[in-house]
């Protein structure tokens, strides 16, 4: 079988976003407002997060007028609300693979009452490597986002093989983005398998990316 790479396309999976806040959001410091802001932009486009902004505390937020259940179980194996949340199972599979310039942050997920702690243990994952390896000319059926020329995002219905990367995918970190890519983060082959043996991959939204 030929060499492949996998294409997360979670940021468009509406099954794993959830409305997690910290205390950060509620300051009436407009500062305060703006670096956290900065700070989860950062970890939603694969920016570094400087440390002293990266909270160590979330809460399931339920706004007065949302008549939706409060969060009472546990969050999906990946999840996102504007930083990527894994969970424990998630991130003792990374932890055997090279990350490059991903971290892992343990973070404290706690209910509405900002008190009892959610079900299960979860880390912010900060991602950081980056391989610039998409070949759109041998991705035709891979449309540009907005009909902008070199700026390409999947959607939830994106299939497998319509992305075609270079084997520069093959060097380095297991876990990536690609600077032409919105929206989609990459796995290697090594790293997929590795969660799916681990039962943990459903949320990723893989699609598997060929290889030339």
């Amino acid at each position: 079988m030929r060499e492949c790479a996998w294409m997360s396309v979670a940021a468009v999976n509406p099954e794993i976003i959830f409305d997690l806040r910290c205390d950060a959001y509620f300051s009436d410091d407009a500062e305060t407002l703006k670096r956290i802001t900065a700070a989860s932009g950062n970890a939603g486009r694969g920016q570094p997060i400087p440390q002293h902004l990266l909270p160590t505390t979330f809460f399931a937020w339920r706004g007065a007028h949302d008549e939706s259940k409060p969060l009472t179980k546990r969050l999906t194996h990946l999840a996102t609300s504007g930083f990527w949340f894994v969970s424990s199972e998630v991130a003792e599979v990374l932890r055997r693979f090279d990350l490059g310039d991903c971290k892992l942050h343990p973070v404290d997920v706690l209910m509405e009452d900002r008190k009892t702690p959610l079900p299960g243990s979860y880390f912010v994952l900060e991602f950081n490597s980056w391989k610039d390896a998409f070949l759109p000319d041998k991705s035709p059926d891979f449309p540009s986002r907005h009909g902008a020329a070199g700026i390409w995002k999947p959607t939830i219905t994106t299939k497998d093989d319509v992305v075609v990367l270079s084997s520069v995918v093959l060097n380095s970190a297991d876990l990536w983005w690609d600077p032409n890519i919105f929206g989609a983060f990459f796995l290697s082959d090594r790293l997929a398998q590795g969660l799916r043996e681990a039962g943990v991959d459903k949320p990723f939204a893989l699609r598997r990316c060929r290889i030339v």
